[in-house]
């Protein structure tokens, strides 16, 4: 990891998710910063890069029994051109090679949700604002 993939991540996420967060509660940027810092983790974030150009990153968490996909987030000039689609296929193809089940969760007013639906993902719970959904492994 780079020392600006931090920056780099937090102005993603904050782009991306504050206008479906803000309508669950009010946004603040400190505290919502605060929170981002405590469950970043480095040590399983990926960049995504085309052409040299960093344009997304996701969090990709293995555990003994499950691939937790804890962050995915693409900027918006690249939205709606496939990379989602691509890096989750990386995410199956990695849950193939494991055996492990995918597990996700997403608000529930978050768009994304179309794109893991497509791609096999159902949801097992939810709570007052997610959708938690998984995605068996295949064989």
């Amino acid at each position: 990891m780079r020392a600006e993939d931090y920056r780099f991540a937090w102005r993603l996420y904050s782009e991306g998710i504050r206008p479906y967060a803000a309508a669950y509660q009010p946004w603040v940027d400190a505290e919502a910063e605060a929170r981002f810092a405590s469950r970043y983790k480095a040590q399983s974030t990926w960049i995504i890069r085309r052409g040299g150009v960093d344009i997304g990153w996701m969090e990709l968490h293995e555990v003994d029994e499950e691939l937790r996909l804890n962050q995915l987030y693409v900027a918006a000039a690249h939205r709606r051109n496939g990379i989602g689609s691509e890096v989750m296929q990386h995410v199956l193809a990695r849950s193939r090679e494991t055996g492990k089940p995918v597990l996700l969760n997403v608000l529930k007013n978050n768009p994304a949700r179309r794109l893991y639906e497509r791609l096999g993902f159902t949801i097992s719970d939810e709570s007052e604002t997610k959708f938690f959904m998984t995605r068996p492994a295949e064989r």
